[in-house]
């Protein structure tokens, strides 16, 4: 993580899923942690050099659902306990847009995490996952 000059703590940030983060119960959600590992294998390995676990995000937001293709457009929310002198790093990966920004506890995008800041919030955008549940997609 040195190129991206983030100073964070492991620790901190992975035993805070234990203690913080469970599974959101949705269909929506259920598709995302049956599909992004192996769709994203990359992401996935990124996400747990920081200490994160992509079946427990912060928060999960389906955005549009592609008929055609039977996809799901997802953009997702990961909590890093740490800090960083830029207001923000943004890099492609596995074509998602990744971005890691300071969080603050008045003015995420997404619910605030039980952590104290200083926290980083890493943004995973224009996640694409085919529909992988027999359930029908919830309307």
């Amino acid at each position: 993580m040195d190129k991206l000059n983030l100073d964070f703590d492991y620790e901190l940030t992975k035993e805070y899923r234990y203690k913080y983060e469970s599974q959101c119960t949705c269909a929506y959600c259920r598709n995302y942690y049956k599909s992004f590992k192996v769709n994203y294998p990359k992401t996935s390995k990124l996400l747990e050099e920081f200490g994160l676990d992509a079946n427990f995000p912060l928060e999960a937001m389906p955005l549009e659902y592609d008929k055609l293709n039977d996809e799901m457009e997802y953009i997702v929310y990961y909590p890093i306990k740490g800090s960083m002198v830029e207001k923000k790093h943004v890099f492609l990966l596995e074509n998602l847009e990744i971005k890691i920004f300071k969080g603050s506890n008045s003015g995420n995008p997404c619910p605030n995490p039980k952590m104290e800041e200083p926290y980083l919030l890493m943004e995973l955008a224009q996640v694409k996952l085919l529909w992988v549940l027999e359930e029908e997609l919830e309307q």
